[in-house]
């Protein structure tokens, strides 16, 4: 199988968030062929990243993680408890942050602030902070599919407009453009006509000078050849 393929066959099976070194301890696959391979498989749809190089199966399925239960994750009060308070004293805005400074993966990490988040124990606003550690008994019971996308990505703005707006805006925006270059253009042409009248009457006047010049001279000489003998 190719790098590629065993890559994939990992993806299908693992049930959990997963990062690069996670794929090269289970395939044997050296790191730096592991993430051109996922991105490659991020392109494709079969994965996403829902953090920075935290990865799930996109059509995974979201299991109901219950104490003790074989094949899943175990959940530790204590061990949680540790991961709030480590929110409690810092300001991270990012898993990535949180575990520089915790001794766990990403991967662990991602899945119990995910577990942490289904039972409102933390939230965001800008950072990760705790609501309320009342419900950790429940923790890892049901997990919330997209929990932690929810909980980071902003809100919709309110006062934002709606495609609809956006397109007659740019519809009017584009017909006061239309109407100030037709603008623009008429006078350019009447100015070009004005140039154009002034040129053609200035060349008029100039034909009845040279004519009525010609014509005095020829009655001088008229004149001339009558008187002169």
């Amino acid at each position: 199988m190719t790098p590629t393929d065993l890559v994939s066959s990992f993806v299908k099976q693992y049930r959990h968030p997963f990062g690069v070194d996670t794929v090269a301890a289970y395939t044997t696959i050296e790191a730096a062929q592991v993430k051109p391979i996922l991105q490659e498989l991020t392109h494709s749809g079969m994965i996403k990243e829902v953090e920075k190089g935290i990865f799930v199966k996109a059509n995974r399925y979201n299991p109901v993680l219950n104490y003790g239960q074989k094949g899943t994750w175990n959940f530790h009060p204590n061990a949680a408890n540790q991961l709030l308070n480590l929110i409690e004293k810092g300001d991270y805005t990012s898993i990535r942050k949180i575990t520089a400074d915790f001794p766990r993966s990403r991967q662990w990490v991602y899945v119990y602030l995910e577990a942490l988040a289904s039972i409102d124990a933390i939230g965001f606003d800008t950072k990760y902070y705790v609501k309320s550690r009342t419900g950790l008994k429940e923790l890892g019971k049901r997990i919330k599919k997209g929990i932690l996308h929810e909980l980071t990505c902003k809100p919709p703005d309110p006062n934002a407009k709606s495609k609809e707006q956006l397109r007659a805006e740019s519809a009017e925006r584009r017909r006061i453009r239309q109407e100030r270059d037709a603008a623009k253009i008429k006078a350019r042409q009447e100015v070009m006509a004005v140039k154009a009248a002034k040129k053609a009457e200035w060349e008029k006047i100039q034909s009845m000078r040279k004519n009525t010049s010609e014509m005095i001279k020829m009655m001088i000489s008229s004149y001339f050849d009558r008187y002169s003998n």
